[in-house]
């Protein structure tokens, strides 16, 4: 893929992030561009989900430099939050809501009118296998079911950008596949896709370029991923 031409939506120059003594991420660089799919790629701990959580402003970096669509994370975060839309590892659902209230909820803080949000909450339970869930309570949910719900939430605003974060696991096999659908979807929309993950193989399918991530730091970038373990 040529990227001399396309425009650069995620930019970080000597990224780093400390907690305490201890280096999560280490002076990294990196680029992402608009409509592509990224991966960070790297055993648990390698710093991936801190460098994901850095672009949409919950973590602040250390030193260096991070720019969103060419907002600094350090002073444009509720503008960067409404480009952005996020799937956490953590279920961070809210349990006293239905299924379907948590996404119309959730949808409040984008200013989205009530009309609209209760449109896009159903057609995103309607993609993710949800709908017969509709009406019932977080805890009813399976695990699969939860990080489905998560992956619809982060699409409603429309993001220009999505952050996945670790998105499949814990899914069964057909779920997993119904995110791997949706991504590549949104890839064909031009949605710029960062996805953080330790399979291997989902990296191969869905991402554009691949960052191996180890101990805080970028050890290797590969546009064609073949990796063997040993």
């Amino acid at each position: 893929m040529d990227m001399s031409s396309r425009e650069v939506l995620i930019e970080a120059y000597g990224l780093t992030k400390k907690f305490g003594e201890f280096v999560a991420v280490d002076h990294i660089d990196f680029e992402v561009y608009r409509g592509e799919c990224i991966g960070f790629l790297g055993p648990n701990g390698a710093g991936k989900t801190t460098t994901v959580r850095m672009m949409y402003c919950f973590l602040m970096p250390t030193s260096g430099v991070l720019k969103v669509a060419g907002l600094s994370v350090n002073t444009s975060c509720r503008e960067i939050k409404a480009l952005v839309g996020v799937a956490q590892q953590e279920d961070n659902l809210d349990p006293d809501f239905s299924v379907i209230k948590n996404l119309t909820v959730y949808a409040r803080y984008f200013d989205i009118p009530q009309a609209e949000a209760l449109k896009r909450a159903e057609e995103l339970l309607r993609f993710f296998q949800l709908e017969e869930k509709r009406d019932v309570s977080i805890m009813a949910l399976s695990t699969g079911m939860k990080r489905r719900l998560i992956f619809a939430r982060a699409l409603l605003n429309k993001p220009q950008i999505l952050l996945l974060d670790e998105p499949t696991t814990g899914l069964d096999p057909q779920a997993r596949h119904l995110v791997w659908d949706e991504v590549r979807l949104l890839k064909k929309q031009q949605v710029t896709v960062i996805l953080t993950t330790h399979y291997m193989d989902e990296a191969q399918i869905l991402c554009d370029r691949i960052l191996i991530v180890d101990q805080g730091k970028i050890i290797e970038e590969s546009v064609h991923l073949k990796i063997y373990i040993i």
